[in-house]
């Protein structure tokens, strides 16, 4: 299978992006603050907004970036003597587009070369040179899982997808596009999984288009503001429903209550909830999968990020803080409910 590097076909990826700036961020519906506005006129209670919380943001990208070792130049320069594909492979790499290539480049660089080095070995005839060889395919394929990692997390297109920078999710959301997107990130994820020392995989090829679904539009950076300020408005909402209730004995409302619950929470709160959990849990498990499908340590820097905004499972991720303000705004209601009869 033939792969044209990737050095060839991210410009025109990166261009636009470089001269786009910064996102406008599109419509950032305000149905969450509307519900609390109006909860808190039809109690007489004055509403106390909350802080919403800061989203925790992707690492400076030197932050997020593993240290990859460089093969040494005195045997960079011994091999490129050799024929084969690890000649062409390794001028590539030490030319002036190779010092400053693109991670997922540098990436293909690494798989590349591995590949080209098992192809040489048989062809060699020579015992230093055969043991040069060896020493360089095995740094290489240790620091492997290195690359992986760089190619993707160290990649301007992935701080793109989960910058901050986009404001809310925008209200008329096309599902279709996230969904593609959700599937670009598994597919880059299993191209991962299945790289190997001295194999090229296919879904190599792939990369470019992945990155270019990426750096498109922040969505996960929308998903995760959103999901920020809708916690924090139900746990608004929750503490009016509280405050009103302790406030009388009895029941301290109406029936118009009840038809502004419908109305603001049930037919237009609900909906935007359950889109932020539905897309923002998917795309945090696909993100997770990049992760892992690396195989390696992530730096230090990314912990906090990948703890709170992808294992959804986690006490303190943003998911289940979602989930816990869901749950208490339900509660709150149905106290008042029962009171109400």
């Amino acid at each position: 299978m033939t792969f044209r590097p990737l050095a060839r076909v991210l410009l025109p990826v990166l261009l636009p992006l470089v001269l786009a700036g910064c996102w406008s961020g599109g419509e950032n519906d305000a149905r969450a603050e509307a519900y609390v506005d109006a909860l808190a006129g039809a109690f007489g209670v004055a509403p106390e907004p909350s802080r919403i919380p800061t989203v925790e943001p992707l690492p400076r990208p030197r932050e997020r970036r593993l240290e990859l070792p460089e093969l040494d130049m005195g045997l960079v320069d011994f091999l490129s003597l050799y024929g084969c594909e690890l000649q062409v492979v390794i001028g590539e790499r030490t030319s002036v587009l190779g010092r400053v290539a693109h991670p997922g480049t540098r990436m293909e660089y690494h798989l590349r070369f591995l590949a080209a080095v098992e192809a040489c070995l048989p062809k060699v005839d020579s015992e230093s040179r055969t043991k040069a060889l060896k020493k360089a395919y095995d740094a290489r394929a240790e620091s492997l899982p290195l690359a992986l990692w760089n190619g993707v997390w160290g990649s301007d297109e992935m701080a793109r997808l989960v910058s901050r920078s986009g404001g809310r999710v925008p209200a008329s959301l096309p599902e279709e596009s996230l969904d593609q997107l959700i599937e670009s990130l598994y597919g880059a994820a299993a191209m991962l999984a299945s790289a190997q020392p001295g194999r090229v995989p296919e879904g190599l090829a792939a990369m470019t288009e992945h990155y270019r679904q990426w750096r498109r539009e922040p969505r996960f950076g929308q998903l995760l503001r959103s999901a920020e300020a809708l916690q924090a408005r139900l746990g608004d909402s929750a503490g009016i429903l509280d405050r009103a209730l302790a406030s009388v004995q009895g029941c301290p409302t109406d029936a118009g209550a009840v038809a502004l619950y419908r109305k603001h929470y049930l037919d237009r709160l609900v909906p935007r909830i359950r889109q932020v959990q539905g897309y923002g849990r998917r795309m945090a498990r696909a993100l997770e999968a990049l992760v892992e499908a690396t195989g390696a340590s992530p730096p230090d820097a990314m912990m906090p990020f990948i703890n709170r905004n992808l294992r959804i499972r986690r006490s303190d991720s943003v998911w289940q803080d979602l989930d816990q303000a869901v749950a208490r705004h339900a509660a709150a209601w149905n106290r008042l409910l029962e009171r109400c009869d």
